[in-house]
């Protein structure tokens, strides 16, 4: 039986740290709702930017971008 030494060397895990895009991710998509028709993909996707607006920035308000598309299409910047 081979004995190991203590402590054991740092060796790298072999994968890289990734960086968020920023946005909003997506978690949730309601059943009926206009998301739900669209390939948004929960978990995987980040809303960039809601109409021309950036949602990335920290006084971005995601919320009120949203509002001002209620009941008409709007265009989504997602990054996957």
């Amino acid at each position: 039986v081979a004995q190991s030494s203590w402590p054991r060397p740092q060796r790298p895990m072999g994968a890289a740290a990734s960086s968020s895009p920023g946005g909003f991710r997506v978690f949730r998509i309601h059943p009926g709702s206009p998301a739900s028709q669209t390939d948004l993909e929960v978990f995987f996707d980040f809303i960039l930017e809601v109409g021309s607006v950036a949602v990335n920035a920290p006084d971005a308000d995601f919320a009120g971008a949203v509002k001002a598309g209620k009941d008409k299409p709007t265009k989504l910047t997602v990054f996957n």
